[in-house]
């Protein structure tokens, strides 16, 4: 008996562990962008033109090859914030909900198996399904609207 009330505890601290981690790979989706932009400062070339339409000086772009790189693939410049986003954003959404996901399951378990961390699986089984609940509506209100 004593063995197995070792194990919920166990188990409802690896729900909570999951969940912020899920929450941290969200941060890294979220907050990365402007973690990139207050290190490397703000963009040297501003945005000339009209509102619907605004596009930067293509010479200060090729001037500063430090900041903003021509990628031949889209035809266009990219800046640190864009590169950061092409290469994280694939792997953080399916890793951040396949955490929530493992974070309720694990907490729901170590409810099952009646922890003494009432609390902490509760924390844990809670914020996983919100973090679940809100990718999951993201993708189909995406998905319902047909856009990117």
């Amino acid at each position: 008996m004593r063995a197995r009330g070792r194990v919920a505890d166990a188990a409802a601290v690896a729900g909570l562990v999951a969940a912020i981690a899920a929450l941290l790979a969200l941060g890294l989706l979220f907050g990365g962008d402007s973690l990139v932009t207050w290190l490397q400062g703000p963009a040297p070339c501003g945005v000339k033109g009209s509102l619907p339409n605004p596009q930067p000086d293509p010479a200060c772009l090729s001037a500063h090859t430090e900041y903003y790189q021509f990628d031949p693939a889209t035809y266009s410049w990219t800046t640190p914030e864009s590169r950061l986003s092409r290469s994280v954003d694939p792997i953080a959404w399916p890793a951040s909900f396949l955490f929530a996901l493992g974070g309720g399951l694990i907490g729901w378990i170590a409810l099952a198996m009646s922890t003494r961390r009432r609390r902490t699986a509760i924390s844990a089984l809670t914020v996983s399904s919100v973090i679940v609940l809100g990718i999951a509506g993201l993708f189909v209100g995406l998905a319902a609207g047909g856009g990117d």
